[in-house]
């Protein structure tokens, strides 16, 4: 997770809870007047502000959003927050995958925008007795752990049924890409994206290819070999090339970028040189 806050002093040490697909964090943090932050994460969470409290939550950046108590945010959704009223605070933090959360709802995969709620009501209680267990573990693990299901199952209680977040949103598509350029050297498998985009595999597949006109993988291999043709433009050696652009060896790299692009790498170099591709690369620059 990522997270860039100003005016925030932590007052006690973290205390939390870890289960098979899901952390609890309780934090206790001192707001200055002004404090702000901006927080962004590849997995879902829920956060419950305890005693009271609320912050102005928004996933806009130049927006001051409304007053809330709770929220539930997708993967790869920035939030950005505001202190209403200086002071101290307590906020229970849920993190959980991708695979947990359809485990909990299915439905929940085609979430893509922040469920915001101004009061705790009922999660008001059971945010204290998970408190107290971050605190102090004096129950079972697994009763723990239903309590954290039971609040983020009446966080998604919230949601706007009739909202095809999926469908109209794009923001889940900007955290894919996103994360496939900083992450083009690693694996990249379209269950890796479709967790980031939050979603399940047969969801992202249907809306990438009506956002994108073609498959993931297809889109993955052409990322690929843009990157190959800007490092061989440089003049790095074809081994390393195929290593940075995440292809398994040599052997791999020439066969897809033939494939993406009709020419072996060799090749792709003799026409480079020759100028044959003057077109190709500056339409690929501009």
């Amino acid at each position: 997770m990522y997270a860039s806050v100003e005016g925030f002093d932590l007052v006690d040490p973290l205390s939390n809870l870890g289960f098979d697909r899901m952390t609890v964090d309780l934090w206790r943090v001192s707001a200055r007047a002004g404090a702000k932050g901006r927080y962004v994460s590849m997995h879902p969470r829920v956060v419950l502000l305890l005693d009271g409290v609320r912050l102005a939550l928004s996933d806009r950046k130049d927006a001051v959003g409304p007053l809330c108590a709770a929220c539930f945010i997708p993967a790869g959704v920035q939030i950005w927050s505001h202190v209403a009223t200086p002071g101290d605070m307590t906020h229970l933090d849920i993190h959980l995958s991708r695979a947990q959360l359809l485990a909990l709802s299915a439905q929940a995969g085609a979430i893509t925008k922040p469920i915001l709620l101004p009061e705790l009501g009922p999660l008001a209680a059971l945010g204290e007795i998970l408190a107290r267990e971050c605190r102090e573990p004096n129950r079972a693990p697994g009763h723990a752990e239903r309590l954290a299901q039971l609040i983020l199952l009446e966080l998604l209680h919230h949601a706007d049924p009739g909202a095809d977040t999926a469908a109209t949103g794009i923001r889940w598509l900007e955290a894919v890409q996103r994360h496939a350029a900083e992450n083009l050297r690693d694996r990249l498998s379209v269950d890796d994206l479709a967790e980031v985009a939050g979603m399940s595999r047969t969801s992202f597949n249907r809306h990438f290819r009506a956002e994108m006109g073609k498959a993931p993988y297809a889109w993955v291999l052409e990322l690929r070999c843009d990157q190959a043709e800007r490092m061989m433009r440089q003049g790095l050696p074809f081994a390393e090339v195929a290593v940075v652009c995440g292809f398994s060896d040599q052997p791999h790299f020439n066969r897809v970028f033939k494939s993406v692009t009709g020419l072996s790498p060799s090749h792709w170099m003799i026409e480079q040189r020759t100028g044959l591709l003057g077109t190709k690369i500056q339409d690929k620059n501009t």
